[in-house]
């Protein structure tokens, strides 16, 4: 099964090196994304993608705003932000949750290394001011796309045995 390998390859890079994506092979990675489910297939999501000169201005900010020294935002290329309407059902943030899974795997059969953070979001400021965000839209998850750092771990993480986190009911 094809899903599950890509699956099996998938672990975040915490840093990234300068090279940088091909605006095409971006324009693929979530053109496939776009095939997550949504309730009542609303694709609720909006995205906004930060590449070269932008996600250098974010960088900044986020440093200032962070007191962050070294690594900022993992060193990703492409910074990804998916937003939702403000005062969204609940289910709205799940389907943007499933957006942004799909964009990890999408990036992974690309050829490209990923990560979901917190800290692409922590300081909305700064991303609202970058791309101007409509007042009737939120962030609801950041995610850093490129490729890793010559140095860079990637090993991955082990995971609960599945007896732990399972139960079935027959």
């Amino acid at each position: 099964m094809a899903n599950e390998s890509i699956i099996m390859q998938r672990h975040s890079i915490r840093d990234f090196s300068d090279r940088q994506v091909d605006s095409d092979l971006l324009k693929a990675v979530f053109a496939e994304a776009q095939r997550a489910p949504s309730a009542m297939n609303k694709q609720p999501w909006r995205v906004y993608v930060a590449t070269g000169e932008a996600t250098k201005r974010i960088r900044q900010a986020h440093a200032k705003a962070s007191d962050q020294g070294g690594t900022v935002l993992f060193n990703a290329p492409v910074l990804v932000y998916i937003t939702v309407p403000k005062g969204s059902a609940s289910l709205t943030y799940y389907d943007a949750g499933a957006f942004g899974y799909s964009v990890l795997l999408a990036a992974v059969d690309h050829g490209l290394s990923s990560i979901p953070a917190y800290q692409f979001v922590r300081f909305p400021e700064e991303v609202i001011k970058e791309f101007d965000l409509p007042a009737n839209e939120e962030l609801a998850m950041g995610l850093g796309l490129g490729y890793p750092a010559a140095d860079a771990a990637t090993g991955k993480t082990p995971r609960l045995p599945l007896d732990q986190i399972l139960t079935v009911h027959e």
